[in-house]
């Protein structure tokens, strides 16, 4: 397994346009805004002084990486780099060569634990890189960064930034999972970006459209359902992280309905995953493609 996954990861990487422009648009992205935002206080002495009079904590600029990371937006990157890596062997016909090397499944599978390493280590570094990068930025402005790190600032902090990073990784994954059954079932790679991007920005509209067919049908509880689904759980699971309350919507607090606790969103999703990537699985054992 050691050696498929490092195969797999030297070819992700080797392709250094998608890496560039899909990977490391994170952590690059996030030092050219800083180093935008170091040259404008540099030459502004108004932008010193407003830095110098609020400046932000390395508590807030880590957290706001995880909420780009954690919001469609930054899903929809995780969904085109996962259309291109499940794609890449159908687009080059290379499954052929492949196959009769290493177990179809292993293959299969392997792909997903890569890159779900991928996109963790891309939003770690990404929110680390912000939160030393707006020190420095702070500094070059005659400001104060704070807050001290101590023993106990830290144990109230960090439980927080790794409930951020489950749910990006989680998030990660079903968008994976998303954009690798549109892969063995189109073997396109831009009918799967396109496919998984429906899934992934529809699935915020379920439950408008569940509170919908309720109205029309005259029973409200049917909005109940957006309970089940893996874009609700982990909105929940990074609520509780943050607030430490759930993900109530104004349409199920009508309804009375509680919030789950983080355990059973977190069950949910897992439960969502293994449906899906055995899904994916099971048809990508079925597919005669190693002719």
């Amino acid at each position: 397994m050691v050696q498929i996954f490092r195969a797999e990861w030297e070819k992700i990487f080797g392709n250094r346009f998608m890496a560039a422009f899909l990977i490391w648009i994170y952590p690059v992205g996030t030092i050219t805004m800083l180093g935008l935002t170091a040259l404008a206080v540099l030459l502004s002495e108004t932008g010193r002084t407003a830095v110098r009079l609020q400046p932000p904590t390395w508590i807030e600029q880590m957290m706001l990486t995880w909420s780009i990371v954690n919001s469609e937006i930054g899903r929809l990157f995780v969904v085109a780099l996962a259309a291109q890596v499940f794609a890449a062997e159908y687009q080059h016909s290379m499954w052929k060569n492949l196959l009769p090397r290493r177990p179809r499944l292993h293959l299969f599978l392997n792909k997903f634990v890569v890159l779900g390493v991928i996109v963790l280590l891309a939003f770690v570094s990404m929110s680390l890189i912000a939160g030393v990068g707006s020190g420095l930025v702070v500094g070059l402005a005659g400001g104060q960064y704070g807050p001290a790190i101590t023993p106990a600032l830290l144990e109230d902090v960090l439980p927080v930034l790794a409930n951020e990073a489950l749910v990006a990784f989680l998030a990660a994954l079903v968008a994976t999972c998303y954009a690798a059954l549109a892969c063995v079932l189109t073997h396109s790679v831009v009918m799967a970006t396109l496919s998984a991007l429906l899934i992934t920005v529809g699935e915020q509209i379920i439950p408008v459209i569940l509170l919908w067919l309720g109205q029309l049908a005259n029973n409200p509880d049917l909005s109940r359902a957006t309970l089940i689904f893996p874009g609700y759980n982990l909105g929940n699971i990074a609520a509780w992280g943050r607030s430490g309350a759930g993900y109530q919507p104004p349409f199920l607090h009508s309804l009375g309905v509680e919030a789950p606790a983080a355990a059973d969103s977190l069950l949910v999703v897992i439960v969502w995953l293994a449906i899906l990537i055995g899904l994916a699985a099971w048809h990508f054992q079925r597919q005669d493609i190693a002719h």
